[in-house]
């Protein structure tokens, strides 16, 4: 099954489901057991996480959460970067990477627009043109900015500081998704798999607990990344101007950066109503995650029959309060004038709606999660402590910065023609 996820030779999520046929066929486990990984208390977990997430992208909660860290963090290039790198990184502890590195990279690439543009050198011209056709054209360019960024047109510098950006949003992208237990598939694998083989162990890893671990090294990457990057395609003395007094050229810069993110964020006006709604049900669910066992003291679990509340129950709970919840002030009847009170009742679109869902969520990763389960059957009786295998196993794919088929952040930013593969690949030897 791994080979055909390697060479893809059908979809990812289509191979997924072989284990379904085989397994039975094989008679290493019954269709019942292997059904049930599909399923799974874990699955359950991350699908209530997707779901929050999807919640936060349509109200675009985490657009305007992006665009106010950028106008915090100021617009010369080592900041804007350094602005990117965490609120990238921010963002992705809470929703799927590629749906982070989907947001901000249209956000990073408008930036390099409004940088770059007017820096653009005028287009090489044909040779065998008529002078008066020639000054034609001549007047022609001078007169008309261009409207879109061509990276060949660029200096040396300029194209430098374009590749770090965009691949800023990648690597953040992958990074974050380190720092929680739920928010990339193999951390969930790993937590589902301590879970599956070692019932009942007091295992330590609770969603606190993760943090605790994966918090100060993810931070120590991003910084890590923040700095390879630049010194990579811009060089070292592009980090030490970060405490000179910035040039004329820098402040023009930083005028055309700080007018596109003010410009961007004002329009989003103030926070609507469902943004406020969907905000509270995400803090509220966080905290319930943190508090239900965090080792440390009792958490709210102790208070219901061990071992049938989950972090999976509240998370669900959390998805049908968005799929209740009204997107706009409710009409309720006590709400209104007197003169209003005869109408019918409005009826308000729900924060989360099912067509979102289907527009949005990524079904093939919870067929993943099922496959990617039941394939750990050989490694039951590993003598090792499994945490010394699971571990690196668990946060090694959230470094895959290689290659643009290694990861969808890798592919989003890839494809907007910044960088080259051998840009990638040069760096990614560098920063692995």
């Amino acid at each position: 099954m791994s080979c055909y996820w390697v060479a893809e030779v059908v979809p990812l999520a289509v191979t997924a489901l072989l284990p379904l046929v085989l397994m039975p066929a094989l008679g290493v486990a019954s269709i019942h057991t292997v059904a049930r990984a599909y399923l799974s208390e874990t699955n359950m977990m991350f699908l209530s996480s997707l779901m929050l997430s999807v919640a936060i992208e349509e109200c675009q909660l985490h657009k305007r959460f992006a665009l106010k860290m950028l106008t915090l963090v100021g617009a010369r290039p080592q900041w804007l970067m350094a602005g990117f790198m965490f609120t990238t990184t921010f963002i992705s502890l809470w929703i799927s990477d590629t749906a982070c590195a989907a947001l901000m990279s249209p956000i990073a690439f408008s930036l390099l627009e409004a940088m770059m543009i007017h820096k653009m050198a005028p287009a090489h011209k044909r040779t065998g043109e008529n002078q008066a056709g020639s000054q034609k054209r001549r007047d022609l360019e001078s007169s008309t900015e261009p409207t879109r960024l061509d990276f060949s047109r660029l200096s040396k510098k300029d194209r430098g500081i374009c590749k770090c950006l965009m691949l800023i949003v990648a690597h953040a992208s992958l990074i974050g998704g380190t720092g929680t237990i739920n928010s990339t598939a193999p951390n969930l694998i790993f937590r589902a798999t301590l879970q599956k083989y070692f019932p009942g162990e007091d295992t330590g890893i609770s969603y606190i607990s993760w943090m605790t671990f994966a918090i100060p090294p993810m931070i120590g990457c991003m910084t890590a990344s923040w700095l390879i990057v630049q010194i990579q395609f811009i060089g070292f003395r592009h980090i030490v101007r970060l405490f000179e007094a910035p040039s004329e050229e820098e402040r023009m810069d930083e005028k055309y950066v700080s007018k596109t993110v003010d410009t961007a964020y004002n329009e989003l006006g103030p926070m609507t109503f469902a943004e406020v709604s969907t905000l509270i049900i995400f803090i509220l669910t966080i905290f319930s995650w943190f508090t239900s066992d965090p080792q440390v003291f009792d958490g709210w679990t102790v208070y219901f029959k061990k071992g049938y509340v989950t972090d999976a129950c509240t998370g669900i709970l959390a998805v049908f309060i968005l799929f209740v919840w009204p997107r706009e002030i409710p009409d309720f009847f006590f709400l209104r004038s007197k003169s209003d009170r005869n109408r019918l009742t409005i009826r308000r679109e729900s924060l989360l709606t099912w067509d979102a869902i289907k527009r949005r969520f990524p079904w093939s990763v919870i067929l993943l999660l099922g496959s990617g389960d039941m394939t750990l059957f050989p490694a039951k009786n590993a003598r090792v402590h499994p945490l010394y295998l699971a571990l690196p196993a668990t946060i090694g794919p959230s470094f895959s910065f290689m290659l643009p088929m290694a990861s969808p952040p890798n592919a989003i930013v890839y494809e907007t023609g910044a960088m080259s593969m051998l840009d990638m690949v040069s760096l990614s030897e560098t920063e692995s």
